[in-house]
């Protein structure tokens, strides 16, 4: 293994950092899409029969689109970190994910 320097270094371990928590962003974002589904089903088995129940469940379905939104704007702040670091981290020749 060739000798890295000190910068390169904590340049990678911030890079990998950023990218555990962007992982963690999408097991989120998809437990967000999995929930408005359920939420969408679960709205069209009862609009005809129970719209106290609709409604509550649209507003569920609310908080987790605004969730959703939340986390991806975290993300894009998470890219453009993981952009910036790029060049120090790997160089100019590592292949984005």
């Amino acid at each position: 293994m060739d000798h890295l320097d000190d910068a390169t270094l904590i340049a990678r371990g911030r890079y990998a950092t950023l990218s555990s928590e962007r992982r963690a962003l999408m097991k989120s974002l998809q437990g967000d899409a999995e929930a408005l589904a359920n939420y969408a089903r679960r709205i069209l088995r009862s609009a005809e029969t129970d719209t106290d129940f609709v409604l509550e469940e649209i507003e569920h379905a609310a908080v987790r689109i605004s969730d959703a939104r939340t986390r991806i704007k975290r993300m894009a702040v998470l890219n453009a970190q993981r952009d910036e670091l790029r060049p120090a981290a790997w160089g100019t020749t590592k292949e984005t994910e």
